[in-house]
């Protein structure tokens, strides 16, 4: 079964994102259901009632940090509510099965199965008005 649909397609050009982001924040915030999406993907330093955009954070898998934490993105969710309308983010994380509390569960042997999880829980937990952001980086 294919997977359920986490995010909104990419805006084609720089303007687009800001026309598409202007639109999110000018939409009503609707109640998180993040709490759906666990373990996979939970909120990156505290819950967030309501939203009108997903920010997923994609963390390295090293051991920096402590083995692929998201403890350097805990400020993002501050950041992004001193510079945007009260309940535009919800800022959360994929918890990697074998990396940080997820220690004790069997990694993933490929990303197809990872994205495929990640994909799934996020399905689970609904979308917002605005949309799902995705954000990651490799180190590799």
């Amino acid at each position: 079964a294919a997977p359920a649909a986490a995010a909104t397609s990419a805006p084609a050009a720089t303007g687009d994102w800001r026309s598409s982001l202007a639109a999110a924040a000018a939409a009503s915030p609707a109640p998180s259901k993040l709490k759906e999406a666990s373990p996979w993907v939970k909120p990156v330093f505290k819950a967030t009632p309501q939203a009108r955009i997903r920010l997923v954070m994609f963390t390295w898998t090293g051991n920096r940090g402590g083995a692929g934490s998201a403890h350097d993105f805990r400020k993002w969710e501050q950041w992004l509510a001193e510079s945007s309308p009260k309940d535009t983010w919800e800022v959360c994380k994929v918890e990697y099965p074998g990396r940080g509390a997820r220690l004790k569960d069997p990694s993933c042997d490929t990303a197809a199965e990872l994205a495929v999880a990640t994909a799934e829980a996020l399905g689970r937990a609904g979308a917002l008005p605005g949309g799902t952001v995705l954000f990651g980086f490799s180190f590799g």
